[in-house]
């Protein structure tokens, strides 16, 4: 029963940090491209304010799923990419959410 609960606790803990609007876009986004800056995250995502997407990839940076790279460029550079755990966690998403995406359509298709 206390590996459930541990268990347990590891879930709520995660679906707290996907739950949340727009990390799980930030993370396709990121799934998807090698590496974005804030700009272009912002206008593919077209829809949360600089203050939220900054927040989301501070919150993404501290599970350890991102990365924030400052290139000592002029004017400086910063890069967000996923980690490898990003990765295997977005590469997971991505097919899991995928298939559940397809059953969903076919599933609501054939009601209507």
């Amino acid at each position: 029963m206390e590996t459930e609960r541990a268990r347990f606790a590891e879930f709520r803990a995660m679906m707290a940090t996907f739950v949340k609007k727009w990390s799980v876009e930030i993370m396709y986004l990121l799934y998807k491209n090698e590496s974005m800056r804030f700009s272009e995250l912002s206008r593919e995502l077209g829809g949360p304010s600089s203050r939220i997407l900054s927040d989301r990839l501070k919150e993404l940076e501290v599970t350890g799923l991102v990365n924030r790279r400052v290139l000592p460029e002029k004017p400086v550079r910063v890069d967000y990419m996923l980690t490898d755990a990003g990765r295997k966690v977005g590469e997971q998403a991505y097919e899991s959410l995928s298939t559940l995406l397809e059953v969903w359509e076919r599933s609501t298709g054939e009601e209507e």
